[in-house]
């Protein structure tokens, strides 16, 4: 085994002036020997070298695949050098070999790893042997400080091959002349989705490569490029951020092959919001937000905010610009549903995330653009009257939820005109969700109304304007029972009355109806003692006359409107009683007569409302 520091200069195995430094790796299946040149007459074949010795790896006798790993020391150069060394395959047999016979495997093998890292993939192979016994190789290597490399020869076993043998390996802190070098390919950042473009520059006198391509760390290598002169331009789709990795430039001409150093691709993936906006404030025409957009998947740097809105059952979508992490939407409908989402861009094409989940939510109502208009009376009567008015849409009511209510009070009653008051009492009713006609009932009859009807919502109310409408007519309501007062004698009843307090229109006439309900006298027939008379509406009292003595009567008076008869009242007056009228006597009463007595014949009296108990005769001188 062979440990030195690398060197610039001439490698001579076997000398330790120029002692080369090769190192024997330790993860391989079998080792390099050295051949002296005294000793080469002991491999049929082998060619001697111009040094004193040479590294032979005997890959006969292993089986197919297994290697032999020699490394050069771990180098930092800081301009693009140059390795070159010298090779001799030899097969087993040249008769087994027909022409055009290529090996699975490859007899030796050039690794470059850089940084310490695996050995990954060969950059350099050969498997035939050259037109000479030793063939000269170059690797050009541009990896630049403060990165290091190795270079690593591997024998392979090929089950073809004898032996593989390395010598006069040199480093050269300057470019190779038989191979193109290759420029610093520079770190290349691209978001995920996007192609990503690398470009691989040769320089020199050497002519365009065989064959250039650029490898990867992970990932199948790129083969396909545009050429132009001295550029080769690559382009690698990608899809996500495990894409990203280290890639390099090697071109491989018929001297050997060029190495440019290790460049990161970097695969960014776009930001996305793991959380909806924040809502700060409502109104009915706007919304405060707060963008919400500090957690992220996704990377950054966040160099544009959009706000993309869209009414909730609508599939346009508007996008705004957002230049603070907080943000005023305008313009939006009243009490209409929206949903609200936060779109982030970080640098460069393709930099635009997805949409972060959605805020749904509701603005405000507004106030009504104005009170119902165009009210008008459709049915009218005594008590109730149907109203109308223009439809109420959205555009109107700027709400959803809204609700109409109408109000009334009273400017006139029965003919009267009520006079106005600041503070006027008014009565409502409900009209709910009504959007063109409402049902108003309890109205007071024969009064002058004036009407209003008022659109309300949770942000304010409209009324219309008002409407003045009399009601109809009904039936008068009873007359006073506490205003209906009588005056009786033997024989009459004098009876007068108020209006009705609720005439509900102009009266028209009053009826009074009288029965005869008792009477002390058990000879009268109270069937004989009713009748009723008619008086008009200005005519409040009445004698009734002929009545008998010492009865009750009950008389009931209602009165009327155009409408008909209203509800009665009856009240309860009595006559008085009168004194028993007595026969006229003459002289046939007279049927005896003494000094001292006079017998008479007494006739019945006549009871006028109570029974005759007691008679008494009187004598008069």
């Amino acid at each position: 085994m062979w440990r030195c520091s690398a060197f610039a200069g001439e490698c001579v195995i076997g000398d330790a002036s120029k002692i080369c430094g090769l190192i024997q790796e330790s993860d391989d299946d079998f080792d390099w020997n050295e051949v002296t040149a005294e000793s080469v007459g002991s491999y049929p074949g082998l060619v001697p070298s111009n040094g004193p010795s040479l590294m032979l790896a005997p890959v006969g006798g292993h089986q197919p695949g297994a290697t032999a790993q020699l490394a050069l020391p771990p180098m930092m150069e800081n301009d693009t050098h140059c390795i070159t060394f010298a090779y001799q395959l030899a097969m087993r047999s040249a008769a087994l070999v027909a022409p055009g016979y290529q090996p699975s495997l490859a007899a030796l093998r050039v690794y470059v790893p850089q940084n310490g890292a695996g050995l990954g993939r060969p950059v350099w192979d050969a498997w035939q042997p050259g037109s000479e016994a030793w063939t000269r190789a170059e690797v050009s290597v541009s990896t630049f400080w403060p990165s290091s490399y190795k270079v690593v020869f591997e024998a392979v076993a090929t089950g073809q091959h004898s032996f593989t043998a390395i010598t006069d390996v040199e480093i050269f802190g300057h470019p190779c002349s038989g191979v193109p070098n290759l420029m610093l390919v520079p770190k290349t950042e691209v978001n995920a989705g996007q192609n990503a473009t690398l470009q691989c520059i040769t320089m020199g006198r050497s002519g365009s490569p065989d064959k250039i391509w650029i490898q990867r760390k992970n990932g199948a290598d790129l083969t396909d490029a545009v050429e132009t002169p001295n550029r080769y331009t690559f382009t690698l789709p990608t899809h996500k951020k495990s894409d990203s990795g280290h890639l390099r430039c090697i071109a491989h001409s018929a001297k050997g092959i060029s190495i440019s150093s290790f460049a990161n691709l970097s695969v960014r993936e776009p930001p996305t919001p793991v959380a909806p906006p924040l809502l700060m404030r409502v109104g009915p025409t706007s919304l405060w937000l707060d963008l919400n957009a500090k957690s992220i998947t996704g990377e950054g740097p966040i160099i544009r905010r959009e706000v993309l809105w869209r009414l909730a059952e609508a599939p346009d979508v508007e996008v705004y610009p957002a230049h603070s992490n907080t943000y005023k939407l305008w313009h939006l409908e009243p009490d209409t549903v929206y949903g609200i989402r936060v779109r982030l861009s970080r640098p460069n094409v393709g930099g635009t995330g997805l949409p972060g989940p959605p805020l749904i939510t509701r603005t405000k109502c507004a106030e009504p653009k104005h009170g119902p208009k165009n009210l008008r009376i459709l049915v009218v009567h005594s008590r109730e009257l149907v109203l109308s008015w223009d439809p109420l849409g959205y555009n109107v009511t700027r709400c959803y939820s809204y609700n109409v209510t109408v109000c009334y009070h009273v400017t006139g009653k029965n003919g009267v005109v009520v006079e106005e008051q600041k503070n006027v009492t008014e009565q409502c009713q409900d009209a709910g969700r009504a959007a063109r006609k409402f049902l108003l009932l309890g109205l007071p009859p024969f009064s002058n109304l004036s009407l209003q009807a008022i659109l309300a919502t949770s942000e304010g109310r409209k009324a219309s304007n008002r409407l003045l409408s009399p009601t109809d007519e009904d039936l008068p309501g009873p007359v006073n029972s506490h205003k209906v007062q009588g005056t009786a004698t033997e024989e009459t009843i004098f009876l007068q009355w108020g209006e009705p307090e609720e005439p509900n229109g102009a009266l028209t006439l009053y009826e009074v109806t009288y029965n005869a309900v008792h009477s002390e006298d058990t000879n009268f027939k109270l069937s004989e003692g009713q009748g009723n008379v008619l008086k008009a509406a200005n005519e409040t009292q009445h004698t009734f006359r002929q009545l008998y003595p010492a009865t009750t009567y009950a008389f009931t008076i209602r009165a009327s409107t155009s409408k008909g008869f209203g509800p009665s009242v009856t009240t309860y007056y009595s006559t008085q009683i009168s004194a028993p009228t007595i026969p006229h006597y003459g002289a046939d009463a007279l049927i005896d007569c003494t000094d001292t007595t006079a017998t008479v014949l007494l006739k019945p009296a006549l009871a006028r409302g109570a029974p005759i108990r007691v008679m008494i005769p009187t004598s008069a001188n």
